[in-house]
């Protein structure tokens, strides 16, 4: 059971990390890019049309991440 539940979170876990990371780069570049050429309406409209997905795949990511941490295998301690 914690096999089948681990192959579908992980998936899900490594791609919403994956584009919650590629949109917040997405963000701060533009956002550099705008401070260069002075352009403030590029910078708050990127921001107010990205925010929103971000925020969503971080949610989703730490959710999986969270569920995950309970699907772990035990490691067996060393008895001496």
């Amino acid at each position: 059971m914690k096999e089948n539940l681990t192959k579908i979170i992980l998936p899900i876990f490594t791609i919403s990390l994956s584009l919650f990371m590629i949109l917040g780069v997405i963000i701060v570049l533009v956002q550099l890019f705008s401070i260069i050429t002075l352009n403030g309406a590029l910078s708050v409209s990127v921001y107010k049309g990205l925010k929103l997905w971000a925020i969503r795949f971080s949610a989703i990511a730490g959710f999986a991440g969270f569920a995950m941490s309970y699907l772990k295998k035990q490691q067996k301690s060393a008895e001496i």
